[in-house]
């Protein structure tokens, strides 16, 4: 296999594992948490596991940093993680699930045009059908369909759309990022620094005590393990190879179809014929851009 088509797999093996996180921030949130000591508990339980990933496989010495690559990461933490959760949750609370959700899957149109931008990456018709397709596809999967506009609030819109933008800007710093920095090196120091972030906002240190029992810990490093820092690692793994970054977000978009599955199964949600034809519309996208990849 080529290197070119192994990002690609790993792409869509970000986009699985992604999927999975939607089932551990509802059992944190289910456990009576709120929206920044969810975050809290995700992102320092993806700081964790990914701490002990580069030590083990790399050692102590993987941790140092360049004066170059250390300020880049900070901004890459505190945007492509702390800004990012804050935008997204609160449009969520704003606005809704649903509808933050198809303001986020906007991502690819910003991706499109930064890797244009930074790279001269290629706006082809094949590449803008499938986008298009994939956003259309995402929409319907998560809301079946069911959406309404009446009375949103402009904050919440501004918030879900600025989520979009961020998530956008991922595959492009991460494939500035991984240019001369290990993967696994640049995803744990991008949690670390979001959860150094959001440590500062949440202060949990004035959690109750009841918030740090041992079991509330345990699933908080499921979540971040499952749902934050594995989809990252082999995110950034593909994004080390010779990818379009415009063409990243919609290889990883096997997340909402994971993750209406996972709902599903383990929390009785509906799922009506709406959703099931988003499903095949986004799996129609990726057949699509992946027939115009490059290889190596």
């Amino acid at each position: 296999m080529s290197e070119t088509n192994k990002g690609y797999l790993y792409l869509l093996i970000s986009g699985v594992f992604w999927g999975s996180a939607g089932v551990f921030l509802t059992l944190l949130s289910n456990r009576g948490l709120g929206s920044n000591q969810v975050a809290f508990f995700n992102l320092g339980g993806a700081a964790l596991f990914l701490f002990f990933n580069v030590l083990i496989r790399h050692g102590f010495s993987a941790f140092r940093l360049t004066r170059v690559s250390l300020p880049r990461l900070i901004l890459t933490g505190f945007i492509s993680e702390f800004l990012y959760d804050i935008c997204y949750i609160n449009s969520v609370r704003s606005v809704g699930v649903g509808v933050a959700a198809v303001l986020l899957y906007t991502s690819p149109i910003f991706t499109v045009l930064l890797a244009r931008i930074c790279f001269k990456e290629k706006i082809t018709g094949q590449k803008v059908i499938a986008i298009v397709l994939n956003i259309i596809g995402c929409v319907l999967a998560i809301t079946g369909g069911n959406l309404s506009f009446e009375g949103l609030s402009a904050l919440g819109v501004v918030l879900g759309i600025a989520s979009g933008f961020i998530y956008g800007w991922v595959a492009i710093l991460g494939k500035y990022n991984t240019s001369d920095t290990h993967p696994d090196v640049v995803t744990f120091y991008n949690f670390f620094f979001g959860f150094l972030f959001m440590c500062l906002l949440s202060r949990p240190w004035t959690f109750a005590a009841g918030t740090f029992r041992p079991s509330l810990i345990l699933l908080g490093i499921c979540c971040g393990t499952f749902g934050s820092g594995l989809p990252y690692l082999f995110f950034m793994q593909g994004m080390k190879r010779p990818v379009e970054a415009g063409k990243a977000p919609v290889f990883a978009s096997l997340e909402p179809v994971v993750a209406m599955i996972l709902g599903a199964v383990l929390f009785s949600e509906s799922v009506n014929a709406v959703s099931f034809i988003g499903v095949i519309i986004i799996i129609v996208s990726i057949v699509i851009i992946n027939g115009n990849k490059k290889t190596d």
